[in-house]
């Protein structure tokens, strides 16, 4: 895919929050179609933090543990690395795999730990609570 290509593709709207442009192209396209660096537009979306074109591409099929071909890298990975707090807590909710390691055995704590803000991320440290 060259730069024109990119720049009219799914992963291109996600990448810049353009949720319209998603609604529109997710159809055609899938909501996991992967480029040519491996990364599918929820990668995207959640590296640049942008809610709302997370939750449309999960309510459209998006499988929120994708894997980047390289690094093997989750949507929930990029969002820590990129220090959106809102767009990690929805990526758990609609149940991203917080124990999984990308390629080099780098788990979502190793992420937090990088974070300049680990005190944002205290909600993943803490105990789940049993339902009644």
């Amino acid at each position: 895919m060259d730069e024109m290509d990119f720049s009219r593709s799914i992963h291109a709207a996600a990448a810049s929050g353009n949720a319209a442009r998603v609604a529109q192209l997710v159809a055609s396209k899938g909501p996991d179609a992967v480029d040519a660096s491996g990364y599918a537009p929820l990668h995207y979306a959640a590296r640049g933090g942008h809610e709302k074109v997370v939750a449309l591409l999960i309510s459209c099929g998006a499988n929120v543990n994708a894997r980047t071909c390289g690094l093997q890298t989750t949507p929930l990975m990029r969002a820590v690395m990129g220090g959106h707090v809102g767009v990690a807590r929805t990526l758990l909710e609609k149940g991203a795999d917080l124990s999984s390691v990308d390629g080099e055995g780098r788990d979502v704590a190793y992420f937090v730990a990088q974070s300049k803000t680990p005190s944002d991320w205290a909600f993943f440290k803490q105990p789940e609570t049993k339902k009644k």
